[in-house]
Protein backbone atom coordinates (compact mmCIF):
# COMPACT_ATOMS: atom_id res chain seq x y z
CA UNK A 1 0.00 0.00 0.00
CA UNK A 2 1.05 3.44 -0.81
CA UNK A 3 2.36 5.45 1.98
CA UNK A 4 4.00 9.28 1.69
CA UNK A 5 6.68 9.21 5.09
CA UNK A 6 4.80 12.00 6.34
CA UNK A 7 6.26 12.74 10.34
CA UNK A 8 3.89 13.41 12.50
CA UNK A 9 5.74 16.14 14.60
CA UNK A 10 4.19 19.67 14.21
CA UNK A 11 6.57 21.91 15.62
CA UNK A 12 8.54 23.72 12.60
CA UNK A 13 11.54 21.28 12.56
CA UNK A 14 9.06 18.04 12.32
CA UNK A 15 7.33 19.52 9.20
CA UNK A 16 10.86 19.99 7.34
CA UNK A 17 10.28 16.80 5.15
CA UNK A 18 7.14 18.39 3.98
CA UNK A 19 8.48 21.68 2.84
CA UNK A 20 10.38 19.69 0.12
CA UNK A 21 6.81 18.89 -1.11
CA UNK A 22 5.14 22.27 -0.55
CA UNK A 23 6.59 25.47 0.34
CA UNK A 24 4.04 27.11 1.66
CA UNK A 25 0.80 26.62 4.29
CA UNK A 26 -1.68 26.56 1.21
CA UNK A 27 0.30 24.27 -0.53
CA UNK A 28 0.93 21.51 2.03
CA UNK A 29 -2.90 22.04 2.83
CA UNK A 30 -3.24 21.01 -1.30
CA UNK A 31 -1.27 18.32 -0.68
CA UNK A 32 -2.88 17.23 2.61
CA UNK A 33 -6.43 17.14 0.67
CA UNK A 34 -4.41 15.13 -2.55
CA UNK A 35 -3.35 12.60 0.05
CA UNK A 36 -6.99 12.25 1.74
CA UNK A 37 -7.66 11.31 -2.01
CA UNK A 38 -4.97 9.05 -2.69
CA UNK A 39 -6.06 5.55 -2.26
CA UNK A 40 -4.34 3.63 1.24
CA UNK A 41 -3.09 6.87 2.54
CA UNK A 42 -5.90 8.48 5.22
CA UNK A 43 -3.30 8.25 7.90
CA UNK A 44 -0.82 10.71 6.64
CA UNK A 45 -3.57 13.15 5.63
CA UNK A 46 -4.33 13.51 8.85
CA UNK A 47 -1.02 13.88 9.78
CA UNK A 48 -0.47 16.70 7.15
CA UNK A 49 -3.59 18.39 8.50
CA UNK A 50 -2.42 18.26 11.51
CA UNK A 51 0.45 20.50 10.54
CA UNK A 52 -1.47 22.82 8.71
CA UNK A 53 -3.14 23.35 12.01
CA UNK A 54 0.00 23.71 13.94
CA UNK A 55 1.17 26.24 11.65
CA UNK A 56 -2.00 28.35 10.94
CA UNK A 57 -4.58 26.84 14.08
CA UNK A 58 -6.84 29.48 11.63
CA UNK A 59 -6.99 27.64 9.12
CA UNK A 60 -10.81 26.46 9.03
CA UNK A 61 -10.92 24.03 6.29
CA UNK A 62 -8.53 21.92 7.33
CA UNK A 63 -10.23 21.04 10.22
CA UNK A 64 -12.84 20.18 8.04
CA UNK A 65 -10.35 17.83 5.91
CA UNK A 66 -8.86 16.54 8.96
CA UNK A 67 -12.43 15.88 10.36
CA UNK A 68 -13.39 14.28 6.77
CA UNK A 69 -10.36 12.36 7.10
CA UNK A 70 -11.07 10.77 10.69
CA UNK A 71 -14.68 9.37 9.56
CA UNK A 72 -13.36 7.56 6.93
CA UNK A 73 -11.36 5.82 9.43
CA UNK A 74 -14.08 5.56 11.52
CA UNK A 75 -12.50 7.89 14.33
CA UNK A 76 -16.02 9.69 14.71
CA UNK A 77 -15.24 11.12 18.10
CA UNK A 78 -12.23 12.83 16.56
CA UNK A 79 -13.94 13.65 13.37
CA UNK A 80 -16.89 15.37 15.16
CA UNK A 81 -14.80 17.64 17.43
CA UNK A 82 -13.15 19.16 14.06
CA UNK A 83 -16.34 19.06 12.80
CA UNK A 84 -17.64 21.39 15.91
CA UNK A 85 -14.93 23.72 16.43
CA UNK A 86 -14.67 24.24 12.69
CA UNK A 87 -18.47 25.47 12.91
CA UNK A 88 -18.00 27.10 16.38
CA UNK A 89 -15.19 29.08 14.70
CA UNK A 90 -17.01 29.62 11.33
CA UNK A 91 -20.66 28.65 11.41
CA UNK A 92 -21.31 29.19 7.64
CA UNK A 93 -18.37 27.65 6.50
CA UNK A 94 -20.17 25.22 4.05
CA UNK A 95 -17.10 23.12 3.63
CA UNK A 96 -16.84 21.98 7.38
CA UNK A 97 -21.19 21.71 6.91
CA UNK A 98 -20.62 19.43 4.31
CA UNK A 99 -18.41 17.17 5.67
CA UNK A 100 -20.38 16.99 9.07
CA UNK A 101 -23.79 16.20 6.41
CA UNK A 102 -21.30 12.89 5.35
CA UNK A 103 -20.60 12.12 9.53
CA UNK A 104 -23.96 11.50 9.90
CA UNK A 105 -24.72 9.75 6.92
CA UNK A 106 -22.40 7.67 8.42
CA UNK A 107 -24.09 7.32 11.10
CA UNK A 108 -27.08 6.42 9.49
CA UNK A 109 -29.21 9.90 10.02
CA UNK A 110 -29.84 10.74 6.24
CA UNK A 111 -32.55 13.06 7.16
CA UNK A 112 -30.28 15.59 9.32
CA UNK A 113 -27.49 14.44 6.84
CA UNK A 114 -29.41 15.29 3.80
CA UNK A 115 -30.65 19.01 5.61
CA UNK A 116 -27.58 19.57 6.18
CA UNK A 117 -25.65 18.67 2.73
CA UNK A 118 -28.72 20.99 1.18
CA UNK A 119 -27.11 24.13 3.81
CA UNK A 120 -23.27 23.47 2.43
CA UNK A 121 -24.79 23.49 -0.67
CA UNK A 122 -25.99 27.28 -0.43
CA UNK A 123 -22.99 28.34 0.76
CA UNK A 124 -20.59 26.90 -0.90
CA UNK A 125 -22.69 26.29 -4.77
CA UNK A 126 -18.34 26.29 -6.38
CA UNK A 127 -16.84 23.69 -4.01
CA UNK A 128 -16.14 19.99 -5.83
CA UNK A 129 -16.20 18.40 -2.60
CA UNK A 130 -19.38 20.05 -1.48
CA UNK A 131 -21.29 18.70 -4.36
CA UNK A 132 -20.22 15.43 -4.37
CA UNK A 133 -20.59 14.78 -1.10
CA UNK A 134 -24.67 16.16 -1.53
CA UNK A 135 -24.49 12.99 -4.56
CA UNK A 136 -23.51 10.97 -1.86
CA UNK A 137 -25.81 11.69 0.08
CA UNK A 138 -28.96 11.60 -2.17
CA UNK A 139 -28.07 8.63 -3.62
CA UNK A 140 -28.38 7.27 -0.58
CA UNK A 141 -31.86 8.60 0.15
CA UNK A 142 -32.62 7.21 -3.13
CA UNK A 143 -32.70 9.97 -4.89
CA UNK A 144 -30.60 8.97 -7.42
CA UNK A 145 -31.44 11.26 -10.20
CA UNK A 146 -30.80 14.18 -8.27
CA UNK A 147 -27.88 12.07 -6.82
CA UNK A 148 -26.36 11.52 -10.49
CA UNK A 149 -26.37 15.39 -11.35
CA UNK A 150 -24.49 15.84 -8.08
CA UNK A 151 -21.91 13.92 -9.16
CA UNK A 152 -21.94 15.29 -12.67
CA UNK A 153 -21.27 19.18 -11.29
CA UNK A 154 -18.75 17.45 -8.60
CA UNK A 155 -16.45 16.58 -11.67
CA UNK A 156 -17.26 19.57 -13.88
CA UNK A 157 -15.98 21.52 -10.77
CA UNK A 158 -12.84 19.37 -9.55
CA UNK A 159 -9.06 20.33 -10.26
CA UNK A 160 -8.01 17.71 -8.25
CA UNK A 161 -7.20 14.40 -9.96
CA UNK A 162 -7.17 12.35 -6.82
CA UNK A 163 -10.26 13.72 -6.15
CA UNK A 164 -12.29 13.39 -9.35
CA UNK A 165 -11.16 9.84 -9.73
CA UNK A 166 -12.54 9.21 -6.47
CA UNK A 167 -15.81 10.85 -8.09
CA UNK A 168 -16.11 8.89 -11.06
CA UNK A 169 -15.59 5.74 -9.06
CA UNK A 170 -18.26 6.12 -6.60
CA UNK A 171 -20.38 7.09 -9.10
CA UNK A 172 -19.69 4.10 -11.45
CA UNK A 173 -20.38 2.15 -7.98
CA UNK A 174 -23.61 3.84 -7.59
CA UNK A 175 -24.81 3.32 -11.08
CA UNK A 176 -24.87 -0.24 -10.21
CA UNK A 177 -26.50 0.02 -7.13
CA UNK A 178 -29.66 2.17 -8.59
CA UNK A 179 -29.79 1.05 -12.27
CA UNK A 180 -27.93 -2.08 -12.59
CA UNK A 181 -26.13 -0.42 -15.64
CA UNK A 182 -22.96 -2.24 -15.45
CA UNK A 183 -21.54 -1.05 -19.00
CA UNK A 184 -22.03 2.40 -17.62
CA UNK A 185 -20.77 1.78 -14.82
CA UNK A 186 -17.35 0.44 -16.83
CA UNK A 187 -17.46 4.03 -18.35
CA UNK A 188 -17.11 5.29 -15.23
CA UNK A 189 -14.66 3.49 -13.86
CA UNK A 190 -12.19 3.86 -17.27
CA UNK A 191 -12.42 7.80 -16.75
CA UNK A 192 -11.81 7.03 -13.15
CA UNK A 193 -8.42 5.76 -14.12
CA UNK A 194 -7.67 8.41 -16.72
CA UNK A 195 -8.03 10.94 -13.95
CA UNK A 196 -5.52 8.94 -11.55
CA UNK A 197 -3.84 5.62 -12.81
CA UNK A 198 -2.60 5.00 -9.69
CA UNK A 199 -6.08 4.45 -7.87
CA UNK A 200 -6.05 0.62 -7.85
CA UNK A 201 -10.29 0.26 -6.86
CA UNK A 202 -11.73 1.42 -10.21
CA UNK A 203 -9.18 -1.68 -11.89
CA UNK A 204 -10.71 -3.76 -9.17
CA UNK A 205 -14.50 -2.46 -9.55
CA UNK A 206 -13.97 -2.34 -13.50
CA UNK A 207 -12.13 -6.06 -13.58
CA UNK A 208 -15.78 -7.42 -11.72
CA UNK A 209 -18.06 -6.51 -14.42
CA UNK A 210 -15.73 -7.57 -17.19
CA UNK A 211 -15.86 -10.89 -15.34
CA UNK A 212 -19.62 -10.93 -14.99
CA UNK A 213 -19.08 -10.74 -18.84
CA UNK A 214 -17.14 -13.28 -19.12
CA UNK A 215 -19.24 -14.95 -22.01
CA UNK A 216 -17.89 -11.70 -24.50
CA UNK A 217 -15.14 -12.83 -26.04
CA UNK A 218 -11.98 -11.02 -24.63
CA UNK A 219 -13.83 -9.55 -21.28
CA UNK A 220 -11.99 -12.08 -18.81
CA UNK A 221 -8.44 -10.99 -20.52
CA UNK A 222 -9.34 -7.55 -20.31
CA UNK A 223 -10.46 -8.31 -16.42
CA UNK A 224 -6.70 -10.22 -16.07
CA UNK A 225 -5.09 -6.94 -17.24
CA UNK A 226 -7.13 -4.94 -14.84
CA UNK A 227 -6.52 -6.88 -12.09
CA UNK A 228 -2.54 -7.06 -12.27
CA UNK A 229 -2.56 -3.28 -12.52
CA UNK A 230 -4.52 -2.73 -8.75
CA UNK A 231 -2.36 -5.85 -7.39
CA UNK A 232 0.69 -4.07 -8.92
CA UNK A 233 -0.29 -0.98 -7.02
CA UNK A 234 -1.59 -3.06 -3.72
CA UNK A 235 -0.44 -6.20 -3.63
CA UNK A 236 -2.17 -6.86 -0.79
CA UNK A 237 -5.56 -5.68 -1.84
CA UNK A 238 -7.28 -8.87 -0.78
CA UNK A 239 -10.60 -8.55 -3.11
CA UNK A 240 -8.16 -7.62 -6.05
CA UNK A 241 -6.40 -10.91 -5.55
CA UNK A 242 -10.22 -13.34 -5.17
CA UNK A 243 -11.58 -11.66 -8.64
CA UNK A 244 -7.93 -12.07 -10.18
CA UNK A 245 -7.77 -15.79 -8.77
CA UNK A 246 -11.08 -16.16 -10.14
CA UNK A 247 -10.45 -14.45 -13.69
CA UNK A 248 -7.59 -17.02 -13.88
CA UNK A 249 -9.35 -19.92 -13.03
CA UNK A 250 -12.25 -19.19 -15.87
CA UNK A 251 -9.10 -18.76 -18.72
CA UNK A 252 -7.86 -22.72 -17.66
CA UNK A 253 -4.50 -21.08 -16.00
CA UNK A 254 -5.07 -23.49 -12.83
CA UNK A 255 -1.89 -23.06 -11.28
CA UNK A 256 -1.66 -18.83 -11.50
CA UNK A 257 -5.10 -19.14 -10.42
CA UNK A 258 -4.17 -21.49 -6.99
CA UNK A 259 -1.35 -19.51 -6.63
CA UNK A 260 -3.09 -16.01 -6.40
CA UNK A 261 -5.93 -17.18 -3.98
CA UNK A 262 -3.20 -18.69 -1.49
CA UNK A 263 -1.67 -15.10 -1.12
CA UNK A 264 -5.11 -14.31 -0.67
CA UNK A 265 -5.48 -17.58 2.35
CA UNK A 266 -2.29 -16.22 3.42
CA UNK A 267 -3.34 -12.43 4.15
CA UNK A 268 -7.09 -13.83 5.09
CA UNK A 269 -6.85 -17.41 6.69
CA UNK A 270 -10.69 -16.69 7.79
CA UNK A 271 -11.87 -15.44 4.30
CA UNK A 272 -13.97 -18.36 3.17
CA UNK A 273 -14.07 -17.05 -0.09
CA UNK A 274 -10.83 -18.02 -1.33
CA UNK A 275 -11.14 -21.32 -0.13
CA UNK A 276 -14.04 -22.08 -2.48
CA UNK A 277 -12.46 -20.37 -5.34
CA UNK A 278 -9.60 -22.94 -4.51
CA UNK A 279 -12.39 -25.78 -4.60
CA UNK A 280 -13.55 -24.66 -7.84
CA UNK A 281 -10.33 -24.49 -9.38
CA UNK A 282 -9.93 -28.21 -7.97
CA UNK A 283 -13.11 -28.77 -9.91
CA UNK A 284 -12.45 -27.55 -12.98
CA UNK A 285 -9.08 -29.96 -12.62
CA UNK A 286 -11.58 -33.11 -12.21
CA UNK A 287 -10.18 -33.46 -8.29
CA UNK A 288 -13.69 -33.33 -7.08
CA UNK A 289 -12.84 -34.91 -3.36
CA UNK A 290 -10.41 -32.02 -2.65
CA UNK A 291 -12.66 -29.17 -4.10
CA UNK A 292 -15.70 -30.28 -2.06
CA UNK A 293 -13.24 -30.33 0.94
CA UNK A 294 -12.04 -27.44 0.21
CA UNK A 295 -15.61 -25.71 -0.27
CA UNK A 296 -17.18 -27.62 3.02
CA UNK A 297 -14.23 -26.26 5.31
CA UNK A 298 -15.34 -22.75 3.76
CA UNK A 299 -18.92 -23.64 4.85
CA UNK A 300 -17.97 -24.22 8.36
CA UNK A 301 -16.60 -20.91 8.25
CA UNK A 302 -19.36 -19.38 7.33
CA UNK A 303 -22.48 -21.74 7.40
CA UNK A 304 -25.02 -18.81 6.12
CA UNK A 305 -23.39 -17.46 3.50
CA UNK A 306 -25.26 -18.62 0.23
CA UNK A 307 -22.68 -18.22 -2.58
CA UNK A 308 -20.76 -21.45 -0.38
CA UNK A 309 -24.10 -23.22 -1.62
CA UNK A 310 -24.02 -21.92 -4.68
CA UNK A 311 -20.38 -23.10 -5.89
CA UNK A 312 -20.45 -26.24 -4.10
CA UNK A 313 -23.40 -26.91 -6.09
CA UNK A 314 -21.26 -26.23 -9.36
CA UNK A 315 -18.66 -28.94 -7.94
CA UNK A 316 -21.74 -31.49 -7.78
CA UNK A 317 -23.06 -30.36 -11.12
CA UNK A 318 -19.33 -31.14 -12.97
CA UNK A 319 -19.38 -34.60 -11.01
CA UNK A 320 -22.70 -35.51 -12.45
CA UNK A 321 -24.72 -35.50 -8.80
CA UNK A 322 -27.85 -33.26 -10.36
CA UNK A 323 -29.60 -33.49 -7.06
CA UNK A 324 -26.94 -32.84 -4.69
CA UNK A 325 -26.67 -29.57 -7.28
CA UNK A 326 -30.32 -28.80 -7.36
CA UNK A 327 -30.36 -28.70 -3.39
CA UNK A 328 -27.21 -26.60 -2.98
CA UNK A 329 -28.83 -23.96 -5.11
CA UNK A 330 -32.19 -24.22 -3.39
CA UNK A 331 -30.52 -23.50 0.05
CA UNK A 332 -28.60 -20.66 -1.71
CA UNK A 333 -32.09 -19.38 -2.38
CA UNK A 334 -33.53 -19.83 0.98
CA UNK A 335 -30.53 -18.31 2.29
CA UNK A 336 -30.81 -15.45 -0.40
CA UNK A 337 -33.93 -15.19 -2.56
CA UNK A 338 -32.06 -12.54 -4.55
CA UNK A 339 -29.43 -14.74 -5.40
CA UNK A 340 -29.74 -14.54 -9.31
CA UNK A 341 -26.69 -16.84 -10.48
CA UNK A 342 -28.18 -19.53 -8.22
CA UNK A 343 -31.30 -18.67 -9.81
CA UNK A 344 -30.12 -18.51 -13.58
CA UNK A 345 -27.97 -21.96 -12.72
CA UNK A 346 -30.79 -23.57 -10.99
CA UNK A 347 -33.29 -22.72 -14.03
CA UNK A 348 -30.59 -24.25 -16.61
CA UNK A 349 -30.37 -27.73 -14.30
CA UNK A 350 -34.17 -27.59 -14.94
CA UNK A 351 -33.52 -26.93 -19.03
CA UNK A 352 -31.55 -29.87 -19.09
CA UNK A 353 -34.58 -31.77 -17.72
CA UNK A 354 -36.88 -30.64 -20.20
CA UNK A 355 -38.79 -28.85 -17.42
CA UNK A 356 -38.84 -25.49 -18.80
CA UNK A 357 -41.89 -23.87 -16.97
CA UNK A 358 -39.87 -24.40 -13.35
CA UNK A 359 -36.95 -23.14 -15.66
CA UNK A 360 -38.49 -20.10 -17.16
CA UNK A 361 -39.86 -19.34 -13.47
CA UNK A 362 -36.25 -19.30 -11.66
CA UNK A 363 -34.86 -17.08 -15.10
CA UNK A 364 -37.84 -14.74 -14.25
CA UNK A 365 -37.00 -14.51 -10.67
CA UNK A 366 -33.16 -13.85 -11.70
CA UNK A 367 -34.32 -10.56 -14.12
CA UNK A 368 -36.78 -9.42 -11.38
CA UNK A 369 -33.14 -9.15 -8.91
CA UNK A 370 -30.85 -7.98 -11.88
CA UNK A 371 -33.39 -6.57 -14.65
CA UNK A 372 -30.01 -6.37 -17.18
CA UNK A 373 -29.53 -9.94 -16.54
CA UNK A 374 -28.58 -10.45 -20.61
CA UNK A 375 -27.90 -14.12 -19.64
CA UNK A 376 -30.94 -14.77 -17.72
CA UNK A 377 -32.60 -13.56 -20.61
CA UNK A 378 -30.82 -15.49 -23.49
CA UNK A 379 -31.63 -18.96 -21.32
CA UNK A 380 -35.09 -17.93 -20.78
CA UNK A 381 -35.42 -17.12 -24.67
CA UNK A 382 -34.19 -20.75 -25.28
CA UNK A 383 -36.36 -22.00 -22.59
CA UNK A 384 -38.97 -20.38 -24.32
CA UNK A 385 -38.11 -21.49 -28.31
CA UNK A 386 -38.06 -25.34 -26.77
CA UNK A 387 -41.80 -24.64 -25.60
CA UNK A 388 -42.44 -23.89 -29.29
CA UNK A 389 -43.48 -20.19 -27.95
CA UNK A 390 -40.98 -18.45 -30.73
CA UNK A 391 -42.42 -14.60 -30.13
CA UNK A 392 -42.02 -14.94 -26.14
CA UNK A 393 -38.33 -16.14 -27.52
CA UNK A 394 -37.64 -13.31 -29.72
CA UNK A 395 -38.84 -10.48 -27.44
CA UNK A 396 -36.33 -12.29 -24.76
CA UNK A 397 -33.17 -12.00 -27.99
CA UNK A 398 -34.50 -8.19 -28.41
CA UNK A 399 -33.42 -7.87 -25.10
CA UNK A 400 -30.47 -9.25 -25.04
CA UNK A 401 -29.24 -7.47 -27.98
CA UNK A 402 -30.79 -4.48 -26.79
CA UNK A 403 -28.44 -5.20 -23.75
CA UNK A 404 -25.03 -6.49 -25.27
CA UNK A 405 -25.15 -5.59 -28.81
CA UNK A 406 -21.69 -6.67 -29.15
CA UNK A 407 -22.75 -10.57 -28.30
CA UNK A 408 -23.24 -12.43 -31.55
CA UNK A 409 -25.08 -15.05 -29.70
CA UNK A 410 -28.09 -12.51 -28.88
CA UNK A 411 -27.91 -11.94 -32.96
CA UNK A 412 -27.89 -15.62 -34.00
CA UNK A 413 -30.62 -16.86 -31.58
CA UNK A 414 -32.86 -14.10 -32.93
CA UNK A 415 -32.15 -15.66 -36.28
CA UNK A 416 -33.37 -18.94 -34.82
CA UNK A 417 -36.83 -17.58 -33.91
CA UNK A 418 -37.29 -15.23 -36.86
CA UNK A 419 -36.52 -18.26 -39.43
CA UNK A 420 -39.19 -20.42 -36.60
CA UNK A 421 -41.78 -17.79 -37.07
CA UNK A 422 -41.02 -17.81 -41.03
CA UNK A 423 -39.46 -14.24 -41.41
CA UNK A 424 -36.77 -15.74 -43.36
CA UNK A 425 -35.45 -11.77 -44.58
CA UNK A 426 -35.33 -10.71 -40.34
CA UNK A 427 -33.75 -14.23 -40.01
CA UNK A 428 -31.08 -13.61 -42.49
CA UNK A 429 -30.35 -9.36 -41.66
CA UNK A 430 -29.43 -11.32 -37.54
CA UNK A 431 -27.59 -14.34 -38.77
CA UNK A 432 -25.18 -11.63 -40.72
CA UNK A 433 -25.24 -9.14 -38.14
CA UNK A 434 -24.15 -12.52 -35.80
CA UNK A 435 -21.34 -13.11 -38.73
CA UNK A 436 -19.93 -9.68 -38.71
CA UNK A 437 -19.58 -9.73 -34.82
CA UNK A 438 -18.27 -13.18 -35.39
CA UNK A 439 -16.80 -14.12 -38.61
CA UNK A 440 -15.28 -17.80 -37.49
CA UNK A 441 -19.32 -18.88 -36.23
CA UNK A 442 -19.52 -22.09 -38.81
CA UNK A 443 -23.25 -22.38 -37.43
CA UNK A 444 -24.13 -18.98 -38.39
CA UNK A 445 -23.09 -19.50 -41.55
CA UNK A 446 -24.84 -23.05 -41.80
CA UNK A 447 -28.09 -20.93 -40.58
CA UNK A 448 -28.11 -18.63 -42.98
CA UNK A 449 -27.79 -20.48 -45.71
CA UNK A 450 -31.32 -22.53 -44.52
CA UNK A 451 -32.95 -18.76 -44.54
CA UNK A 452 -31.10 -18.29 -47.87
CA UNK A 453 -32.28 -21.26 -49.59
CA UNK A 454 -35.80 -21.02 -48.14
CA UNK A 455 -36.09 -17.05 -50.52
CA UNK A 456 -34.53 -19.00 -53.30
CA UNK A 457 -31.31 -17.21 -53.24
CA UNK A 458 -29.33 -20.26 -53.74
CA UNK A 459 -26.19 -19.11 -54.70
CA UNK A 460 -25.88 -16.82 -51.64
CA UNK A 461 -26.63 -20.22 -50.09
CA UNK A 462 -24.17 -22.41 -51.16
CA UNK A 463 -21.65 -19.66 -50.56
CA UNK A 464 -22.25 -19.93 -46.89
CA UNK A 465 -22.23 -23.42 -46.90
CA UNK A 466 -18.87 -23.13 -48.84
CA UNK A 467 -17.54 -21.30 -45.77
CA UNK A 468 -18.99 -23.41 -42.77
CA UNK A 469 -17.03 -26.12 -44.80
CA UNK A 470 -13.80 -23.85 -45.06
CA UNK A 471 -13.95 -23.16 -40.65
CA UNK A 472 -14.63 -26.35 -40.13
CA UNK A 473 -11.55 -27.96 -41.77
Amino acid sequence: MKRLSVLIAIVLLGVTSLWAQANDIESLYELGITTYWDYGTEADAVEIFTQVIALDPNFIAAYAYRGATYRLINQMELAKADFDYALQRDPQNGLALSMLARWHMQRGELTLALELSRQALALEPNVAVVHYNHARILTNTGSYQDGFSAYDEAIRLEKNAAARSQYYYNRGVELIEAYDDRLTAIESFTAALESDPTNPLPYASRAHNYILFSFVDGFLDLAVVDLEQALAIDPEFTYALGEYGNALMQLGRYDEALAALGRGIALDPTNADFHVLQGLVYAHQEDATTALGLINQAIVLDPQNDQLYFNRAIVHKERGDIRAALDDYTRAIQLNPNNHQALLNRGNLYTEDADYAAAIADYSAAIVVWPSFTLAYNVRGIAYSRQGNHEAALADFATVIELTPFWSAGHYNAGLEFYALGQYDEAIEAYTRSIELDPTDIKAYQSRAWAYRMIGALDKASADEERAIELGE
